[in-house]
């Protein structure tokens, strides 16, 4: 990957056109983790993918993990 070169994400959608990670990403109340997954998918973005694992069809599964909570998070990413 070159240092300009940056990543798509792609987030699942449902047949009704909702995004549950959106959804989940916008119910969050503690500000530092909403920072710290804005941090992650910007990182992911610079094709930085950290602790992660495919679990099929072009899907990573990015595991973010801190002393006081645990998400995983899956997320298309294809390069553009």
């Amino acid at each position: 990957m070159h240092a300009s070169e940056t990543w798509q994400l792609r987030f699942y959608q449902t047949p009704e056109s909702r995004v549950p990670f959106r959804q989940w990403q916008a119910s969050l109340t503690d500000p530092r983790v909403a920072a710290a997954v804005e941090v992650r998918l910007d990182r992911l973005r610079q094709g930085l993918f950290g602790d992660c694992k495919p679990v099929g069809e072009g899907v990573l599964e990015i595991r973010k993990y801190r002393r006081d909570y645990e998400q995983r998070i899956r997320a298309a990413v294809r390069s553009s």
